[in-house]
This record gives C-alpha cells, sequence and structure tokens, in this order.
C-alpha cells in the first residue's frame, strides 16, 4: 500500500521538465588532416569541406548517415537544425536553409565568400 501511494504522489509530483542545450555541431577531429584539393568532389573522395579549409577523413565514403552533408557541389561538416521558434537570422547566425531543411556549422560566421547568401529572410546556399 505504501508503495501504491509513494508511485501516485511520485506521478502526481512528476511533470515536463524541458531542459536547454545549446547547439554543438560537430568539429574536425584531430586524425583528419587539412589538405588541397583540387578535384571534384564524389562519394568516395573522403574530403569534406569546414570552415574554409578541406579535411582528409582517410578511408571515409560519404552516403547517407555519415556525418556530411552535400551542400553547393562539396560534402560539408555540419549537422541538421531546428532554429526557436520567431527566429529573425542576422549575419550573427551560425545556420543556412537548403532543400528544406535548416543546417548549423560549429563557428561559422556569415560573410563575403561564405557560401551563402542572405534572401527571404535566411541564409541559404548559393554554390
Amino acid at each position: 500500500m505504501r508503495l501504491l501511494l509513494a508511485l501516485s504522489v511520485a506521478a502526481g509530483l512528476a511533470g515536463c521538465v524541458v531542459h536547454a542545450h545549446p547547439v554543438v555541431s560537430p568539429r574536425p577531429p584531430a586524425e583528419h588532416r587539412e589538405v588541397v584539393v583540387t578535384h571534384v568532389h564524389d562519394g568516395g573522395c573522403g574530403h569534406y569541406y569546414y570552415e574554409g579549409r578541406w579535411y582528409e577523413h582517410q578511408g571515409h565514403v560519404h552516403a547517407a548517415g555519415c556525418g556530411h552533408y552535400y551542400h553547393g557541389g562539396r560534402w560539408v561538416l555540419v549537422q541538421e537544425y531546428r532554429p526557436p521558434e520567431r527566429h529573425v537570422c542576422v549575419n550573427s547566425c551560425n545556420h543556412y536553409h537548403h532543400e528544406g531543411r535548416w543546417y548549423v556549422a560549429a563557428e561559422h560566421r556569415h560573410g563575403p565568400s561564405c557560401g551563402h547568401a542572405f534572401r527571404g529572410g535566411m541564409w541559404i546556399v548559393i554554390r
């Protein structure tokens, strides 16, 4: 009986708790070295773009769910993102919209030659 009473009290006191977590997007791991790339990218090249530099993921094959996304003719290191409701994009945003989804890139700052343009109130891929 005590157990039933304790469970009833616990259920009554329990509620939905919302925890806010900062968005932490991926960064290149230390073992991925920066490289100079002079070819057209395909799924098997193992290279990806991150904040103005190319990185090599030795032996990596790009595919759905691999951790990279194909945007603007290159594989990039970003993650999917959901901006807060009623968010207004500004230069300091580190996210962008592409083909119906939002993406975020760690430490990204929008500006000249970043690969995005501000159109229709949001940052989009232009390459």
